[in-house]
């Protein structure tokens, strides 16, 4: 609910005397934005990176979180974001930037798989709601191996059949298990 009110004050003296009373306009507004916040990627899952697998997945450390918003941010609104659910960031944080309907949070410390929740919020303080993501961060390399086996046998010319990796071949098969 929003509505405006007037407040009006002036200083009266001991002698009752008054001065002019100075009136400042007041609005009261409870309503949270209807903006929405909807997560696309994170930088190791987009560009060049070698996990081009939008899956929040990641084994860097430090990862940069792409979402789009509904609708671009009215006047005085502001997008926040969280990796704990319970401390947002503040107002004008350099770690945000919108550009249109585009929200990049820059250098988000994601080493202890967070869920990222981002929202935005109005001039007068009110939090739209939270979407969010969780985002995992995995240094584990995988425990499968690879053996080779063997190469394509030598022909032509050669006399070597034996799977000693060695062929006088400009084109082979590799075998592996």
């Amino acid at each position: 609910m929003a509505h405006t009110s007037s407040v009006s004050v002036r200083v009266v003296d001991a002698a009752g005397n008054a001065n002019e009373a100075t009136s400042q306009s007041l609005s009261y507004d409870a309503e949270a934005p209807l903006t929405t916040v909807s997560f696309n990627a994170i930088s190791e899952d987009t560009g060049n990176s070698q996990d081009v697998k939008a899956d929040f997945t990641t084994n860097v450390g430090t990862a940069d979180i792409g979402a789009t918003l509904s609708a671009a941010l009215a006047a005085g609104e502001y997008v926040q974001y969280s990796v704990d659910g319970t401390n947002w960031s503040l107002v004008g944080d350099s770690h945000v930037s919108v550009d249109g309907t585009a929200v990049t949070i820059a250098g988000v410390d994601v080493t202890g798989s967070p869920t990222v929740s981002v929202r935005v919020v109005d001039a007068a303080g009110n939090a739209g709601a939270a979407a969010t993501q969780h985002v995992t961060y995995d240094a584990t390399a995988p425990s499968t191996t690879v053996s080779f086996t063997s190469v394509t046998e030598d022909t032509a010319d050669s006399k070597d059949t034996q799977a000693d990796f060695t062929t006088n071949q400009d084109t082979v098969t590799v075998n592996a298990t």
